[in-house]
């Protein structure tokens, strides 16, 4: 009889647990995939925030008409199986924030299901579906460097949750103006002939790109300014004068391995490179100096070898020259061996011989010269027309280097204080 009793309790126990089981696996089967509350994920084009709230509340209801005692704490331990992609991974972080009751608020204060739905509002609401249009259509603005264009890239895919890294990288390519990504395309097709590349890589070709514009655009303002006011000016502003026009179209500006018209065909001589208006055919007195005498059918590798023969020409004259400087110094020394060496006088009289003697010695050499009728070496060389036109050419060469250094330095720092100026702006 005894054994009968601890049987039927057994029993009853069993039937008990069961049910209790019954009510609260209800509510966890709610949350299945196959359930009507379904999953949320936050992404575009997916179950909106509304909705999942219609349907989450819908759901903590009918558990709680089966179970009184079931809290939305309790409910929320349920909440994963409901979630996933980008909303589950939200929910872990800030699990624990919204599971913990705040210290002094009453339970008809605290309320942790109204409290995740603000956050999936305030992430995948309408600021997120901005967040995500922005993206789609990101381009580069006017008042952004591409660092800030990478920063703002980086934000949004951060907040959003929809680009890996291969993604960003191309999105951050094709959000360039076409004039920038047509330059870092060969860039980064020459460092990784497959086409995958970083966003590492994109950013740096960019910057780099970026940055040579802007030096350029500031060598542009500066030569629109005028020639810098230094002693080398007037020479700069006479040689730029002499190859300002390109020899291909005619206009200024440009030299003609940079000429736009190089694929144009002249209507002339029916020949590609170069327009009818600079034709050497019908216009012969525009041909260049290093193109062949009076024929037209000159090439610059003729020009090139009457310059090699006119470099040693004047190499054999800078050898004549030496030479007629060492015979000015051999009749000197004649000269001066042919003089009565000096008298025995006092000390002063003799350092006073001894310091005349360079002065002797070049009256000598000077009167040889004159002798023969010729100019010292020394003179002509420094009044010789091609000597000084290479001094020109040199101080020229000179200036334009400190120019074009001082025009870079000045890009740097122009690009630098209005990437500073408008990351400030955007913090303000």
């Amino acid at each position: 009889m005894g054994l009968s009793v601890i049987g039927v309790f057994r029993w009853l126990a069993l039937v008990h647990l069961v049910m209790i089981g019954s009510e609260y696996g209800g509510a966890a089967l709610l949350a299945g995939p196959s359930s009507s509350v379904g999953l949320f994920s936050g992404r575009p084009g997916t179950q909106s925030v509304e909705d999942f709230e219609d349907r989450l509340l819908a759901a903590y209801a009918k558990a709680k008409s089966k179970d009184k005692k079931l809290t939305e704490a309790d409910f929320l331990l349920q909440l994963p199986a409901y979630l996933e992609h980008e909303a589950l991974q939200l929910w872990r972080k800030r699990r624990k924030d919204i599971l913990t009751k705040p210290e002094g608020a009453s339970d008809r204060d605290w309320d942790p299901i109204a409290d995740v739905i603000a956050l999936f509002k305030e992430h995948f609401g309408v600021a997120s579906a901005a967040k995500v249009r922005e993206l789609q259509t990101l381009k580069k603005r006017e008042d952004e460097t591409c660092r800030m264009l990478r920063s703002r890239l980086e934000r949004l895919a951060e907040e959003t949750g929809l680009l890996n890294a291969r993604e960003q990288a191309m999105t951050f390519v094709n959000a360039l103006p076409p004039a920038l990504r047509e330059r870092i395309e060969p860039i980064l097709w020459a460092k990784s002939p497959s086409g995958i590349y970083s966003l590492d890589d994109a950013a740096q070709a960019a910057e780099r790109v970026e940055l040579a514009q802007a030096y350029a655009a500031g060598m542009r303002g500066w030569a629109e300014a005028g020639p810098p006011k230094t002693k080398h000016a007037s020479a700069h502003a006479a040689s730029a004068a002499d190859s300002s026009a390109c020899y291909r179209c005619g206009h200024p500006g440009h030299q003609a391995n940079r000429c736009p018209g190089t694929d144009s065909r002249c209507q002339a001589c029916h020949k590609r490179g170069h327009t009818e208006a600079v034709c050497w055919t019908t216009h012969p007195e525009l041909k260049p100096d290093w193109t062949s005498d009076g024929k037209s059918s000159g090439s610059q590798e003729r020009g090139l070898s009457q310059r090699l023969d006119a470099l040693a020409a004047q190499v054999e004259k800078l050898t004549l020259q030496m030479a007629t400087l060492v015979q000015g110094r051999r009749v000197g020394n004649a000269h001066q061996a042919a003089l009565p060496g000096p008298s025995a006088g006092s000390d002063d009289e003799g350092a006073g011989a001894l310091d005349s003697t360079p002065a002797a010695y070049g009256a000598l050499v000077g009167a040889a010269y004159s002798a023969q009728g010729a100019k010292h070496p020394m003179d002509a060389a420094f009044e010789d027309e091609e000597y000084k036109a290479r001094c020109a050419e040199y101080d020229a060469y000179r200036a334009q280097r400190e120019k074009e250094e001082e025009g870079r330095k000045w890009a740097e720092k122009l690009l630098d204080a209005w990437e500073e100026r408008q990351l400030k702006r955007q913090d303000e």
